[in-house]
C-alpha cells in the first residue's frame, strides 16, 4: 500500500484484493447476510400484514402467502451455504489453502 489510507492500485493487485478464491467468498458472505436481512424483513413485513388483514380472507392468504415464501428462500439460502461449507472442506486438504479461499 501507499503512504497513506488510499491503495496505490499501481502495485500487484493480489497485495489489495487477495487472490480468486478470497473474492468469491467475499461476495458469498455479502449476498448471505444481504438474504438473511431481506428475509427478516419480508418476514415482518408479512407478519404485519397479517395483523392488519384483521381477518380478510384475501389479506390473511396474501400473508401467509409471502410468510411461505420467505421461509422457503431462507431454507433455499441455508442449504446453499451448507452446501458450499461442506464443498470447501471437502476440496481443501491444505489449511494454507483453505485459508486462501476462506479468507481466514
Amino acid at each position: 500500500m501507499g503512504n497513506g489510507s488510499i491503495p496505490n492500485f499501481n502495485e500487484d493487485p493480489v497485495q489489495h484484493f487477495g487472490n480468486l478464491g478470497h473474492i468469491v467468498y467475499l461476495v458469498l458472505n455479502l449476498v448471505w447476510m444481504l438474504s438473511v436481512a431481506l428475509a427478516v424483513i419480508f418476514l415482518v413485513i408479512g407478519g404485519i400484514q397479517y395483523i392488519v388483514s384483521g381477518g380478510d380472507k384475501e389479506g390473511v392468504a396474501s400473508a401467509r402467502q409471502r410468510i411461505t415464501g420467505t421461509v422457503i428462500g431462507l431454507i433455499i439460502a441455508i442449504s446453499a451455504w451448507t452446501i458450499r461449507t461442506i464443498m470447501i472442506k471437502a476440496i481443501c486438504t491444505d489449511p494454507a489453502q483453505c485459508q486462501n479461499i476462506t479468507g481466514g
